[in-house]
């Protein structure tokens, strides 16, 4: 998880939800569903004043749908806030 200065909270989930949640009533603000196991926490950067929040996902996981295939993945994404 990562707090914010600004009251919210990010998470990653394995079932590859990308949420952020209000740091005081925990209600969801926003959420992302990539279509692929997220395996790392959010991050954060500025570049010229621009916030931005990341996370990544990587290596062998099971198939979303054909759980019997392991599939490879590697992907940043990248949100600005």
């Amino acid at each position: 998880m990562l707090a914010t200065a600004g009251g919210l909270i990010f998470t990653t989930l394995t079932d590859g939800e990308f949420i952020a949640l209000n740091d005081e009533t925990l209600e969801g603000m926003f959420s992302f569903n990539v279509g692929t196991p997220l395996k790392a926490p959010p991050m954060t950067f500025s570049v010229n004043n621009k916030q931005y929040i990341a996370f990544q996902t990587s290596g062998l996981h099971v198939h979303p749908v054909r759980f019997t295939d392991l599939m490879h993945s590697s992907y940043l994404f990248v949100f600005g806030l």
